[in-house]
């Protein structure tokens, strides 16, 4: 089975046929996308016609709180669909699938981007939703707005980061409060366990400064049950996926 969560800017009006192409040569299976900006309107039309086009015709659409919506399309039916909006900014969307005999739990998750103390509390929300100690497969993805402290940033990262305007990660030091919470609450990060931890903002298009410096934001995190079947979770990085959207997207294969 093929993955990808992708944070497309805005819903990127801009390159959507960028996007589809990409999705398209791509062909996961399951298809997890943060910020679909606008897909809401009109009975989620963008959102639906944009599952036809990627050939992946079952979809999830979590309205948000906020303008910043998320969506899991499936080329499989899904087994069972919840959109959690209370207690988080945005929202988050559980989805089960089939993955052989099996039933995959899947977590598509935007977290709060204004402070620390504001994702742990989506953070410890997510895990009690989550149940990682379940005896059955659970993996999260999206972008989770927070900083590992198992990644290897420059001693002089927060000075850059405040100089910038930028506090989302803390001001008097670097807070790794949220990755750390999730890893104690059951939830390995896919990429560091296998080494192909790499920065996924910004990109060539960027214009976010909160994304001005090289930062590891989106992740793939696994219970103890599924982190087996994850074959590898990439950073994809190409001309393409320069131009699309001002994060990269992260592929997933699992056995």
């Amino acid at each position: 089975m093929k993955i990808i969560s992708y944070s497309i800017f805005e819903g990127v009006a801009n390159t959507r046929t960028e996007l589809t192409d990409y999705i398209i040569e791509q062909a996961p299976d399951v298809l997890c996308l943060q910020e679909a900006n606008g897909w809401e309107e009109n009975d989620q039309q963008i959102a639906k016609e944009f599952g036809e086009e990627i050939g992946l015709p079952n979809l999830v659409f979590g309205v948000s709180n906020t303008p910043y919506h998320l969506a899991i399309y499936s080329r499989e039916p899904f087994i069972d669909t919840e959109v959690h909006t209370d207690g988080i900014l945005h929202c988050a969307i559980h989805a089960s699938v089939h993955h052989g005999e099996d039933v995959l739990h899947l977590w598509n998750v935007h977290l709060d981007p204004r402070t620390e103390d504001d994702r742990l509390k989506e953070s410890d929300l997510l895990l009690s939703l989550m149940d990682p100690d379940q005896d059955q497969q659970v993996l999260a993805m999206g972008d989770f707005n927070s900083l590992s402290p198992r990644d290897d940033y420059p001693d002089d990262l927060l000075e850059d980061l405040l100089a910038q305007g930028v506090t989302k990660f803390g001001e008097d030091e670097l807070r790794f409060d949220v990755m750390e919470n999730f890893s104690s609450g059951g939830m390995t990060d896919v990429a560091q366990e296998q080494g192909t931890a790499d920065w996924s903002v910004p990109t060539p298009v960027n214009d976010d400064e909160d994304h001005a410096a090289r930062l590891r934001l989106d992740y793939v995190l696994a219970n103890d049950k599924a982190l087996p079947i994850v074959q590898s979770a990439v950073v994809e990085k190409n001309d393409t996926t320069d131009q699309i959207s001002d994060h990269y997207p992260v592929v997933i294969s699992l056995s």
